[in-house]
């Protein structure tokens, strides 16, 4: 999360920032991008240890996705929540891992 001036929270660790155009990220497109077959919902209060920051051509921040990958909930910063499957999460978790990211569950 950011506060109003675009700050991170002091929480927040940067792992990797990756080019529009990488193999990383292009594969990432392709999970977000995957279709819905069966929307998770759990009755579970989500707690964002993961996120992927998406800049513009000018290095500004144009979007946040927040991801809890223990009760399988993904919202943007903006508080529109994408929805995703069973398929999504597990692969979500690979990204994260891939690029250096320790993922607790």
């Amino acid at each position: 999360m950011t506060d109003d001036n675009g700050v991170f929270h002091a929480s927040a660790v940067s792992i990797k920032k990756l080019q529009a155009t990488s193999a990383e990220v292009l594969w990432l497109r392709k999970v977000l991008e995957t279709p819905v077959k069966d929307a998770i919902y759990w009755m579970c209060k989500p707690i964002y240890r993961d996120a992927i920051v998406f800049y513009n051509e000018e290095d500004k921040i144009i979007s946040i996705l927040n991801v809890c990958l223990e009760c399988s909930f993904m919202q943007t910063e903006q508080q529109e929540i994408i929805e995703g499957d069973d398929s999504m999460y597990p692969r979500l978790k690979e990204f994260f891992k891939s690029i250096g990211h320790e993922v607790e569950k």
